[in-house]
């Protein structure tokens, strides 16, 4: 599935503007996060973008999250390795696959980030330490799990440099994730 085709999945099945544009943060990040640990860039950036692809069909049903995205994706004929992270991003860990602890820290870091800056201006202004800081804040992403956050560390990552990718994600999509 080339990145189109997934973006123009995501817009039949998501109809608000917040979800596409956090799909869209989440698959910034991901390409990063890929450069970062020397993996796919085109399937780490295609899993983020479709991250909530369900969110339309599992609100009211939250325990499905992931599971009617995966049956969509698999659906598609994606990749098993995407499809997997997409499905178990939000179960209990460990994870042993290292595409879905970024997804699953991406999903939830570009949340905080975007929740974070409302503006260009703001995501300008903003430092890794500003978002390190907003974890302590329950009104800050307050859907945003702070344990997926770190799940990263493990591997290396401290939390202030995801945040510094997020950051430099974000501030390069900002055409796309502010109007």
């Amino acid at each position: 599935m080339t990145r189109l085709e997934a973006f123009l999945l995501l817009r039949r099945s998501v109809r608000e503007r917040e979800v596409i544009r956090r799909g869209l943060a989440c698959e910034a990040l991901m390409e990063g996060l890929a450069m970062h640990f020397a993996a796919d860039r085109a399937l780490w950036a295609l899993a983020g973008l479709v991250v909530e692809l369900d969110h339309d069909l599992t609100c009211s049903n939250p325990r499905r999250c992931g599971a009617v995205a995966a049956e969509m994706l698999q659906a598609e004929g994606l990749e098993t390795e995407l499809v997997e992270a997409v499905r178990t991003r939000r179960l209990p860990g460990p994870h042993d696959a290292l595409l879905t602890r970024a997804l699953a820290a991406a999903e939830c870091a570009s949340a905080v980030a975007l929740d974070m800056a409302d503006s260009k201006a703001e995501l300008g202004a903003c430092t890794a330490a500003d978002l390190v800081r907003a974890l302590d804040d329950g009104s800050v992403a307050p859907e945003a799990s702070r344990t997926r956050i770190r799940t990263l560390e493990g591997d290396g990552l401290a939390i202030e440099q995801l945040f510094g990718f997020a950051l430099d994600a974000l501030r390069a999509a900002a055409d796309d994730l502010y109007d």
